[in-house]
């Protein structure tokens, strides 16, 4: 499969039974985490026939946390451990980054409570964190 820098061998695994071109898919998607969601995107684009949009949502469910740097996504459970908080800078995709470092870190998991804020002031972010504590309670 060639085209839009999406370059799958799929030439030699056409006459291969499904388990290896589905093996060679799979390294494919994650050999590189950076560009995962990347490569991700031009194989259901490209792949024939056409990937079904609960299969395809499946596997995305399964990579789209791997363009987080894992060094960065050790640092969520490090600060559970030491009963402290963490901050997140979520701004442009606040939902989407914050979901997918805390996948990173803890895949298929909910250890960890988002409290969305607003502020970079200490005073103003502790009392954000308070009333969302108080409004779960």
């Amino acid at each position: 499969m060639h085209g839009m820098n999406c370059r799958i061998p799929t030439n030699h695994l056409a006459s291969k039974p499904r388990s290896q071109f589905a093996n060679a898919l799979t390294r494919y998607l994650l050999r590189n985490g950076k560009n995962c969601l990347k490569n991700f995107k031009c194989v259901i684009n490209k792949i024939r026939p056409r990937v079904e949009k609960e299969h395809a949502d499946e596997v995305l469910k399964y990579i789209r946390s791997l363009w987080v740097d894992t060094k960065a996504a050790g640092c969520i459970p490090s600060a559970r451990n030491h009963k402290s908080f963490l901050a997140i800078n979520g701004r442009f995709l606040v939902n989407y980054t914050c979901k997918r470092y805390t996948e990173r870190a803890w895949p298929m998991s909910d250890l960890y409570t988002l409290v969305p804020t607003t502020s970079c002031d200490e005073t103003q972010l502790i009392e954000e964190i308070r009333n969302s504590w108080d409004q779960r309670l």
